[in-house]
């Protein structure tokens, strides 16, 4: 009877210890499936977050171009009368003398060191400083050729240039405006245009580089850097690598050649290259030693009216360690390997539940066919009733193990959720092209971009609109620009705490949008300077002074206005008004420009 049991078929249909551990396998399977697609996941949040990341240092690179180009603007404004002047083409010392240190005086505040006439002949003829230079011939220079080239009096020649008169080589910006007396067009009743020579300044270059250059980076490892159109350094952090030339001094980095490649032909965009690492401590490159650099680029136009020669722009660079970047995420990092690990140990606890119970049972089993074996009829009922518990069992696992499954998914879902939001984070345009638009949606679209600035994580932020408001032509990124720069302001004169109350709405042929914080307001005085360039209310001087300005000339441009209410400690609100045109009235008016 017991080598019939032993030989019975059926008893090869318990439950033994391969299944037991096929059950273990299997919940390994599903833990390490999970794991994959959470890592996967994972990898494609930092591909959003690097590129996302390199998005806004192009967004700062061309924020500090901008303000460059309005510098070189101001300076060339600031000459242009003294060009025009008949004393001055004269060379009337005692009125050019006087003229001359007046202007040095109103341009001093804005880094400015000297102002001064150079003749036809090249000669310095008089500087605003008494300079020891005077008299010295600059005829061989390189801007006083292109001035004598202009195609107009409204041209300006642009030149980095050392000061070794001021001790230690100096190296300065010299922006000059051509003089011209006569007719420069051909077949016109007055006389021939002649050339008469410069009046130029030179101004501070580290006074360019502490108000736009070197401010314009998104993490502490980040840098600015500025390049001539030879590729050239003009400026940059390390003072070692300054006057170097970015395709000999970064042979070994081919990445870098061609993202310098694209710079020195005036385009805006991001890339991704290995160099050097930084050593703050001695303020140098440290060449055993490398890492991976992403970079925000755009260009700067430097001359009004380009000469022979002398048509590309100078260019400016934003990079910062990509490990900057993915420290952005360190906190999603940590959340997902706690889920990650709940999961697992989840998963794993299950598995081995199931694989204790199954080997008990297996033994119970056994113990019970043992005892059992001379009575085979009522052994084969338990077993069968055994069975039923087994399979039971088998099914609660695999009810189980789809629970499980589901909890993946949504953990999927959430890491989805993460590349969305970093994904939609603002992106302004690139070109300059006036387009039928709607003023809501950049509006919207700018308030989306700023969401995620640390300055306002704690505001209450609201935004609404007038139903119904029409498109109108407008240079989107310029707008976007206007209400980025409105927007952080606000951000800084509430410190972090407070309301943000957006509001939109057709005011006669025109969209007002009011931007309205809770700030600490200003005073009757600042009010009256706000819109100037480099003037800030802003504590420390943190900011240059360049945003209202810049936001000013912008609604200018749109045939719009910009103003503003404010009071001591009750906040302050800037609205902006932009014309409502349609397609076909815009098109006309700029036919006539």
């Amino acid at each position: 009877m017991a080598d019939t049991d032993a030989k019975d078929p059926r008893h090869e249909r318990l439950p033994n210890a391969r299944t037991a551990w096929v059950v273990g396998a299997v919940a390994l399977a599903a833990g390490a499936a999970y794991a994959l697609l959470a890592s996967r996941g994972y990898k494609a949040t930092e591909a959003a977050t690097v590129e996302e990341f390199t998005l806004r240092q192009r967004v700062l690179a061309q924020e500090a171009a901008r303000g460059i180009e309005f510098y070189f603007n101001t300076l060339t404004k600031a000459l242009r009368p003294l060009a025009l002047d008949p004393a001055v083409q004269a060379l009337d010392e005692e009125a050019v003398r006087r003229d001359l240190k007046l202007k040095a005086q109103e341009l001093g505040p804005l880094g400015v060191w000297d102002v001064g006439v150079i003749d036809a002949e090249g000669v310095l003829r008089f500087s605003a400083t008494d300079s020891p230079i005077e008299g010295a011939d600059f005829s061989s220079r390189h801007y006083f050729e292109e001035a004598k080239a202009a195609p107009s009096s409204d041209s300006r020649v642009v030149e980095l240039v050392t000061m070794e008169s001021r001790g230690g080589g100096r190296r300065g910006l010299l922006v000059g405006v051509p003089m011209f007396t006569g007719s420069m067009v051909e077949g016109s009743a007055e006389p021939p245009a002649q050339f008469l020579g410069i009046v130029a300044c030179v101004a501070n270059l580290d006074y360019l580089a502490g108000e736009l250059i070197a401010p314009a980076t998104i993490s502490g490892g980040g840098h600015a850097f500025l390049l001539d159109e030879k590729g050239d350094v003009l400026w940059c952090v390390d003072p070692a690598s300054i006057g170097t030339n970015v395709f000999r001094h970064a042979a070994a980095f081919p990445q870098l050649c061609a993202v310098a490649r694209e710079m020195q032909a005036g385009k805006a965009g991001t890339g991704e290259f290995v160099y050097c690492k930084f050593d703050d401590a001695t303020g140098h490159y440290v060449a055993d030693a490398t890492e991976r650099k992403l970079i925000g680029y755009a260009p700067i136009r430097v001359a009004r009216e380009p000469v022979a020669g002398n048509g590309r722009p100078w260019s400016l660079g934003v990079w910062a360690p990509k490990a900057d970047a993915l420290a952005l995420l360190r906190s999603a990092r940590r959340a997902h390997h706690v889920e990650m690990a709940v999961v697992i140990l989840a998963i794993a606890t299950a598995a081995g539940v199931a694989v204790i119970l199954l080997s008990r049972i297996n033994r119970i089993l056994d113990r019970r066919v043992r005892e059992r074996t001379r009575q085979l009829e009522e052994s084969q009922s338990q077993l069968r009733e055994t069975l039923g518990r087994v399979e039971a069992s088998e099914r609660n696992l695999a009810a189980a193990t789809a629970e499980y499954v589901a909890l993946m998914q949504s953990s999927i879902e959430r890491v989805a959720k993460i590349v969305r939001e970093i994904v939609d984070f603002g992106r302004p345009a690139a070109k300059e092209e006036w387009t039928h638009t709607s003023v809501e949606r950049i509006l919207r679209d700018t308030v989306s971009l700023l969401r995620y600035d640390r300055r306002a994580r704690k505001l209450d932020v609201t935004v609404g609109f007038e139903p119904g408001l029409p498109d109108t032509r407008l240079i989107e990124h310029q707008l976007q620009q206007v209400f980025t720069n409105l927007m952080v302001n606000a951000f800084d004169a509430m410190g972090g705490q407070g309301k943000l109350t957006i509001r939109g709405r057709r005011a006669a042929e025109a969209i007002e949008v009011a931007i309205a914080d809770t700030g600490e307001g200003m005073r009757p005085e600042q009010l009256r300077h706000i819109f100037e360039p480099f003037y800030t209310t802003k504590a420390g001087q943190k900011g240059s002074g360049l945003g209202l300005a810049l936001s000013y000339s912008i609604v200018q441009r749109h045939g719009g206005t910009i103003r503003v209410e404010s009071q001591p400690g009750k906040g302050s609100t800037f609205t902006v008004a932009i014309p409502i045109r349609s397609a076909p009235e815009q098109a006309q008016q700029e036919a006539k420009r």
